[in-house]
C-alpha cells in the first residue's frame, strides 16, 4: 500500500525533525553516531512514517489520533505514536536508502549501549507486548511512504522476528525486524490492503 505524501506532510516532518534534533542529538553521539544529516533524515522520516499511518487509518474511516508534533524533554519515552480504536499504534519506518543497503528492516531499542536492559532503555514491545499493542512498518521514498505490515506486537515473539542488526556497534542496544523473516509467514497476517 503506497501513501503519497504531500507538501504539507514533507513541511510539518521536515519542521519538526529540526525542532526535535537538539534533544536527540546527544543520544546520537552516545552510540558514536554524528552524522547531523542522518539524525535529521532519522528523524524526518520516522515522523512521515507516522503521517502516512495516519492517512492510511483515517482514509479507511476509523477513528485515529492526530500525529504528536510536540518535542518532549527528559527520557525516551515508550508510548505508542498512534491510537486507533482501542489499538496503540507504534510505528516504525525505514528510509529507502537504509533498505537498499542493509535490506528492509526496523529497529527498535533493546539495551543501552553497552547491553544492559532497563525500562529507560528498553522497548517493552521486545519482551513485554501488551495486547493492544500493534507494530506498523513502512519504507520512506521521497514524496510516498510503502506501508509494509500491520501486525499485534506479541506475534513478534511468536514468529520468531525479533533478530540481531547487521551493524556490529549496534548488536548490543537494538533488536530488529527483518522484511526476509516476515515474508516466511502467512502474508495475510501483517500484510497492509
Amino acid at each position: 500500500m503506497i501513501i503519497k505524501l504531500i507538501q504539507h506532510d514533507l513541511d510539518v516532518a521536515s519542521s519538526f525533525a529540526k525542532r526535535l534534533f537538539p534533544t536527540v542529538q546527544k543520544n546520537y553521539i552516545r552510540r558514536n553516531q554524528y552524522d547531523a544529516d542522518k539524525i535529521l533524515r532519522d528523524v524526518e522520516t520516522g515522523h512521515l512514517g507516522e503521517l502516512a499511518w495516519h492517512h492510511y487509518f483515517y482514509n479507511k474511516g476509523l477513528d485515529i489520533s492526530p500525529v504528536d508534533g510536540r518535542i518532549y524533554r527528559g527520557h525516551k519515552s515508550w508510548d505508542a505514536d498512534l491510537f486507533c480504536e482501542g489499538r496503540s499504534i507504534h510505528v516504525k519506518t525505514q528510509h529507502h536508502k537504509s533498505a537498499e543497503r542493509y535490506g528492509a528492516s526496523w529497529t527498535f531499542q533493546k539495551a543501552d549501549s553497552f547491553g544492559q536492559e532497563s525500562p529507560r532503555h528498553s522497548d517493552p514491545l521486545i519482551k513485554n507486548p501488551q495486547n493492544k499493542d500493534y507494530i506498523a512498518l513502512g519504507i520512506r521514498f521521497p514524496e510516498e511512504v510503502k506501508l509494509i505490515a500491520f501486525f499485534p506486537a506479541i506475534h513478534a515473539q511468536e514468529w520468531n522476528l525479533w533478530a540481531e542488526p547487521k551493524l556490529d556497534k549496534l548488536k548490543k542496544s537494538k533488536a530488529v525486524i527483518y522484511l526476509k523473516d516476515l515474508n516466511k509467514i502467512d502474508r495475510t497476517l501483517w500484510e497492509v490492503k
